[in-house]
């Protein structure tokens, strides 16, 4: 009796082993639940592979459900007239977006175009991997604040997250993995902004005051979160065998940092703005490296920029942004480029694509959106810090473009003005000396926060008008400003030039 149930029970077992093991492997897959339509014509599987008779038109709508690899065979499991089908990868790709508005249909039809589906589908969640990148954002992260690298302004931070806000949701992501996103700003000239894997966005004051409105702002950071959602930091991990363990390498980095600070150091001071600028750009140099970007597998490719670039330049309009915007935002920074002379930038070098390239795939040409004022007010300590970083690395025109935009919309403040005047007597034109003066004066009417170097450049000015007498009386107001011991150096030259401008000719 005991071996008759036995021999019954035991195909039964067997049945139900493999079949728990078929559903875990198979019908356990990644969820998409997308509709679709064909843009050629596809044969539908079933599983094994085996080509059905049911053929899929162009135009003909589809709905993908899922993602499935079964024993390295990854397929899509559709519904077509009601009907469970699948297709390869390879057919996924003839699938083409119902461009209904909806950006939650949007970023799911580009995880479903850009692999991430198929990918978690068959190399699984990878939590090991994304807590060794967690770790290695969080030294980033810790470096910045330590290094005092962070540009603290908490109106400016609400105003960046909540544009974020408005852009992104967790519904979009796939996986299961971290989906909160925030926002800092970083003190750089470097017009970048940039995703960690752990969701934290950082924007350089260089890059906020090259943009000129909210929606440029947008489609950058659409595209930024396009690198996110399509997991693309973990795909670069996937292919980069690190042998150098986290605390060597941050080490190593630390000890960068230091050797490009010192250098620094020895070769500049800063006297106007409180000695520090140089320090950042020797930081940004090193936090910005290739070697730091490829660690936290955020040195894209040229195909994952492009990836991002497609899904932004898409996602605006059901933002109620203007098409246009990223193509805006790629031709401000070529122009900044040209000027400052960094062509290798716009004509690209090595996996990265050239800007160039990427203005060329748009059809509008060298569209430029207009200004906006509100925007640019909201940002305005940002291209004040801009300006000063400009100006310390020798970039004098950009300097003085970043702060007349503050100028123009009266959110300047005595420094603006002060180092504006500084950065145009670098430059060569006939009228820069009568534009500075007058700057200058309008710094020491404002008295918001006054700036005693004021009367040192108004005295400079004046003697390079050749009108000495004003030189002398400036001069005399900036020796009243200084303080005894912890400014002799100024006290002594400012006497001196006393001395030297009553010798010259009237």
């Amino acid at each position: 009796m005991y071996s008759e149930k036995f021999r019954v029970l035991l195909p039964l077992r067997l049945l139900l082993t493999l079949g728990a093991l078929f559903y875990f492997t198979y019908a356990n897959g990644q969820s998409i639940d997308i509709t679709t339509i064909c843009n050629a014509d596809i044969w539908p599987q079933n599983f094994s592979g085996y080509t059905g008779k049911t053929k899929i038109g162009v135009n003909d709508t589809v709905q993908v459900v899922r993602a499935n690899n079964h024993y390295g065979n990854l397929r899509y499991e559709i519904f077509y007239n009601g009907v469970s089908y699948f297709i390869t990868k390879n057919d996924a790709d003839k699938l083409s977006l119902i461009k209904d508005g909806d950006p939650v249909n949007y970023w799911k039809f580009f995880n479903l175009r850009y692999k991430v589906y198929g990918n978690l589908a068959t190399s699984g969640q990878q939590y090991d991997l994304r807590a060794e990148l967690e770790g290695e954002c969080l030294e980033f992260e810790r470096r910045i604040q330590r290094e005092g690298f962070l540009f603290n302004d908490g109106y400016l931070e609400n105003y960046l997250q909540s544009v974020l806000n408005s852009l992104y949701s967790k519904q979009i992501i796939a996986g299961k993995r971290q989906g909160e996103l925030n926002v800092r700003v970083l003190k750089s000239s470097s017009p970048n902004i940039t995703i960690l894997p752990n969701g934290t966005m950082y924007v350089n004051v260089g890059f906020l005051s090259l943009l000129r409105n909210e929606e440029e702002l947008k489609a950058v950071m659409l595209h930024e979160i396009a690198h996110f959602v399509l997991d693309h930091s973990i795909v670069n991990l996937d292919k980069i065998k690190r042998e150098e363990a986290r605390l060597t390498f941050w080490s190593s980095v630390a000890t960068m940092t230091a050797a490009a600070t010192e250098f620094y150091f020895a070769t500049k001071h800063d006297v106007f703005f409180g000695g520090n600028l140089t320090y950042l750009t020797a930081l940004s140099s090193v936090l910005y490296s290739d070697a730091v970007l490829e660690r936290m597998g955020i040195q894209y490719t040229q195909e994952q920029e492009q990836e991002a670039d497609e899904c932004a330049t898409l996602l605006l309009q059901c933002h109620n942004v203007n098409p246009n915007a990223l193509l805006s935002v790629f031709n401000r920074l070529k122009y900044y480029y040209t000027q400052i002379g960094d062509f290798a930038s716009i004509e690209g070098s090595g996996s990265h694509p050239s800007l160039q390239s990427r203005i060329n795939r748009f059809d509008e040409g060298d569209v430029v959106m207009p200004d906006e004022p509100s925007f640019q007010a909201r940002v305005s300590l940002a291209n004040s810090y801009a300006g000063a970083l400009e100006f310390y690395e020798n970039h004098y025109f950009t300097c003085v473009e970043r702060l007349s935009v503050n100028i123009r919309n009266n959110t300047a403040e005595e420094a603006d003005y002060v180092l504006s005047a500084m950065a145009l007597s670098k430059l060569p034109s006939v009228s820069a000396d009568s534009l500075a003066l007058a700057y200058l004066n309008k710094a020491e009417s404002l008295n918001v926060n006054p700036v005693k170097t004021v009367y040192k450049q108004k005295a400079l000015t004046f003697l390079r008008l050749s009108r000495k007498d004003e030189a002398i009386t400036e001069l005399k107001k900036y020796i009243a400003t200084l303080q005894v011991n912890e400014e002799d150096n100024e006290i002594e030259w400012a006497k001196n030039m006393v001395f030297r401008a009553h010798l010259l000719p009237n």
